[in-house]
């Protein structure tokens, strides 16, 4: 496992432990929010700024690993993440 794989794991593991937000909202807007602001635009939706940093990181990371193509990869994991951590807390929340 490189550092990118263990960047990645613990930003998801991060993203687990949250407590369901307070109120019902939209994975789709919430994955593109992330997508367009990247590590921002996901601790602006989910309050989540811990998660946020280690997607700055692993944004950084896959912008230096793999040029041009890489910061693209990242903002779709952002966006993916913060998608999945909306439904998730929808779902824990009763919603």
């Amino acid at each position: 496992m490189g550092i990118g794989d263990e960047i990645a794991k613990h930003t998801f593991e991060q993203a687990r432990k949250q407590p369901p937000m307070p109120h019902r909202r939209s994975p789709v807007v919430a994955f593109f929010v992330a997508f367009f602001f990247g590590f921002l635009g996901y601790g602006i939706y989910t309050g989540d700024w811990k998660a946020a940093g280690w997607l700055f990181l692993t944004i950084i990371i896959l912008g230096i690993v793999i040029p041009g193509l890489g910061i693209l990869l990242g903002l779709v994991i952002s966006g993916g993440l913060c998608a999945h951590r909306v439904s998730e807390s929808n779902a824990a929340g009763g919603y």
